[in-house]
């Protein structure tokens, strides 16, 4: 009887340590639990920053060019000349009477006017300014000499000044009262309101609404006939021309 309650109790040990070895036996801790991981991973590119402008209206596939880099976060157009951007447009009827030219230089006179500036697209992946910058834009005005006489045309208003400029309006076109005076006073910075303009990503149509232009004029009736006469006559005495530069410079940024 003593042996077999031995044996009991050793198959019971042996029972226990089977059902404990084998996580079956419920005790106050645990050998198996559940385990899992995932692995996240996020990826981005840069914005794309391109813009364009041509000197007509309409999608910019055609006849449309990129701006060139001309500085850290700077891009412009660069140069450009009266002789290649004169367009007579602006509601003056002496344009008509007044000799073409070339297509690479322009011919002007009493009464003569234009404009310059493009229109412009943005095909940016951000949000860009566009504007004429009056700080580096300007208008060279050559000089002759005839008989020991300086001949040269002059700009801004009032008595001596022939040439005159004026801003565009927030569509592109001249104001119905424009303010006529030089050149710097009708260009602007990425900061003066209605000298620039802004144009939301993926742009890629240029319309009224998307340009910039400077209006110019030769005022026909300016009280100084005499003047203007002289310019005429200097300018086909002799060898050379007398000639008007205008160098634009038109910047795009990203606006913040």
């Amino acid at each position: 009887m003593m042996k077999k309650n031995i044996y009991m109790r050793i198959g019971v040990l042996m029972l226990i340590a089977a059902l404990a070895t084998s996580g079956v036996f419920v005790g106050s801790g645990t050998y198996a639990k559940y385990i899992a991981s995932a692995t996240v991973e996020a990826s981005a590119r840069v914005a794309k920053f391109e813009v364009r402008y041509g000197a007509a209206a309409g999608a910019d596939t055609s006849g449309y060019t990129t701006f060139s880099q001309i500085g850290a976060g700077e891009y412009a157009i660069g140069s450009v000349s009266l002789g290649t951007l004169y367009q007579a447009d602006c509601a003056t009827a002496h344009n008509a009477n007044i000799s073409a030219g070339s297509s690479t230089q322009s011919i002007i006179a009493p009464g003569c006017g234009g404009k310059i500036g493009f229109y412009f697209t943005n095909r940016s992946e951000v949000a860009v300014r566009f504007y004429l910058d009056k700080a580096t834009t300007t208008a060279t005005y050559g000089v002759k000499v005839v008989n020991g006489t300086n001949y040269q045309l002059v700009e801004g208003t009032g008595t001596g000044a022939e040439i005159e400029f004026a801003a565009c309006d927030a569509s592109g076109a001249l104001p119905s009262s424009p303010v006529w005076g030089s050149l710097v006073n009708a260009l602007g910075d990425a900061s003066t309101s209605g000298k620039y303009i802004d144009l939301d990503p993926n742009t890629t149509t240029g319309t009224a609404a998307t340009s910039r232009f400077v209006y110019w004029r030769w005022v026909f009736e300016d009280n100084q006939d005499g003047r203007d006469t002289n310019l005429g006559v200097a300018a086909a005495t002799g060898a050379g021309d007398l000639t008007m530069v205008l160098t634009v410079k038109i910047k795009a940024q990203q606006l913040d």
